[in-house]
Parts: C-alpha cells; structure tokens; sequence
C-alpha cells in the first residue's frame, strides 16, 4: 500500500460507510476511470458499487483472477505473462499491460532475512505450502506425493491456521496415504497459535509446491522474497497463471512447469542442488527488487498508455 500511495494525490478510505453513503462518496468525485483490485475474493461490495456504474470507464485488476462476469466492467487488466490463452469466456475486454500488473506492496521492511536452507541442519528437504486449505486438491496431492516418494525422509508442512482443524488435518492425511505415504511426514504448523511471526516460517521450507489449479497468490511472492522457491503448474486460465505471473517477472521461468510431470522432475531436480538453493536464499530479495513487480511508476505509466489507446477507441 506504501508503493501506491507514494504515487497516489488523494487516499480515500471507505471504512464505516455504508453502501450509500460510498456510492454517493465516489459519485461526487466524478472519476473518469474506477479499477477493482478485489472482484470476489473477499466479498461483492466492489461489484455491488460498480453495478451503478460510477464512472465512464470502469476496471478490475490482479485482485480476483478471472473475468468478473459483470457487464459494468469494461476491461481486465492483465500483462503478457497473466492474461488468459484464450477471452472466450472474458465478458470484459482485455486491458494488456507493457508492465507487470502484479505490483505488490513490497518491500517488506519487517521481514526477517532468509537462514540457510533448512536441509543443511535436518538432513532431508522440507516442502510445504502456505496456501489457503480450499486451493489443495486431490491432484495436488498425488503430485505432492510423487515427489515425497522419490526423496526418502522429506517431508511436507502445511503452514496456516486453517490446517488447524482436525477434520482438514485428517483429510489431507487420508489423501496422501492413497500414495502411500506416511502420515508422519506430513506436519500441520499453525503459526498463530505458535505465535510465529509469518515471515519466519518461510525460513522453516526449503521449497514451496504450488497449489492447482488455482495457484498460490501473495504467499507465492512472500516465498520468494524470502528465498523460498516456489514450483508451479502453468495453465491456460488466469487462476492458474498467478504464480507464474510473478516467477516469470522475477525471472525464474525455470520454476514454471507445463504439467504435473514437468513439477515433479523440476522439484526434484531443485530439490537435490542445495548450492542452487543456497544462491537463491542469498539472492532472490535483491533480484526481485530490479523487476517490475516492485515499479508502480512503470505500472502507471503503462496503464495510462493502454487506457488511452482502448478507451479511446470505446468512445
């Protein structure tokens, strides 16, 4: 949020409005151009407000990824590395980027600087996922399990306070025992209850395994800002291509994988050079800071650029 209201003239918060009283807010200030950064993801308060229309143009952004389905939203923006293979079932217009439009609220001056790989200590490898419980599916898993399979002791930790639950926790066991593996090594961290500090548990994982085949999201660049590795699936639709949106801009297309076979050699592959994630623990933080992600100026500038040219030709 810092980076955007360094560019930004006048910060508006809605919170403790009504719907009115924010709809009647925002129609006075007569914007030409309103952008969502939500969709759906939270709530449909943003969509409810742009049903009325309140501006001539009206954008969604990286917030919800997919199309809104909603007619009052002209354009999606997206980038080269984000946008869907194919707008057959986009209901708005697509909005290309010449920048990255997964800007971020980086650099994160709280957060701790990475350790050492964690198999220098444990002697095996740590993978694991931070990623909300709803994302893992059976897929997941069986790929998940292919790559525990192939790598005796390494184990898999599931980091987040929704794997609390027991019912979760038994139901992701049961899963991974159909591939035979065990459930001892599997491990459920719930860092609020262990009162850890979010940004230190990246330090407990040598590799992240991405969810499919909605990818992971913001934990997917707090992995990397930590040196943590993140291996994805790379599909044709927006919610499969979060992940890869940032490990494409990062420059780590080595990390984006075709298909679930793909994933399984490059885990593996990673998995075993330890210099290679020794470098990336060491490195990563600052090669993120040389890319778009972390330019909202250039974000703005390409935005202007696009909405020029479509929304001129929409008028």
């Amino acid at each position: 949020i810092d980076n955007t209201l360094s560019i930004a003239t006048e910060a508006i918060s809605l919170s403790g409005n009504d719907f009115n009283e924010s709809r009647e807010l925002i129609a006075r200030k007569k914007h030409h151009v309103i952008i969502d950064t939500e969709g759906f993801t939270n709530s449909n308060w943003n969509m409810k407000l742009l049903n009325k229309r309140l501006a001539p143009f009206q954008l969604s952004c990286f917030g919800y990824p997919g199309t809104t389905g909603n007619s009052n939203i002209d354009f999606l923006i997206t980038d080269e590395y984000y946008g869907p293979e194919s707008g057959e079932f986009i209901t708005e217009d697509i909005l290309q980027l010449s920048s990255a439009c997964c800007g971020s609220r980086y650099p994160i001056r709280n957060a701790p600087m990475p350790r050492i790989c964690p198999s220098l200590d444990r002697g095996f490898v740590t993978f694991g996922s931070f990623n909300n419980c709803y994302k893992v599916t059976p897929l997941a898993i069986k790929v998940w399990a292919r790559i525990l399979s192939a790598l005796d002791e390494s184990q898999f930790w599931f980091i987040r306070s929704c794997y609390s639950s027991k019912r979760v926790q038994e139901n992701l066991i049961k899963e991974f025992e159909k591939h035979l593996i065990d459930a001892g090594r599997i491990k459920f961290v719930d860092n609020n209850a262990l009162n850890m500090p979010y940004f230190d548990c990246y330090n407990e994982l040598d590799i992240c395994l991405d969810t499919m085949p909605l990818t992971g999201g913001v934990t997917t660049l707090d992995s990397l800002w930590m040196g943590v590795p993140v291996v994805t699936v790379k599909g044709p639709n927006m919610h499969q291509r979060i992940s890869s949106c940032y490990l494409h801009h990062a420059r780590l297309d080595q990390l984006v994988c075709t298909c679930e076979e793909e994933m399984v050699e490059t885990s593996l592959r990673i998995a075993t050079d330890t210099d290679l994630r020794s470098r990336w623990r060491n490195n990563l933080r600052a090669q993120l800071l040389s890319t778009d992600i972390f330019r909202p100026d250039k974000a703005i500038k390409s935005l202007v650029e696009a909405l020029k040219e479509s929304c001129g030709r929409s008028t």
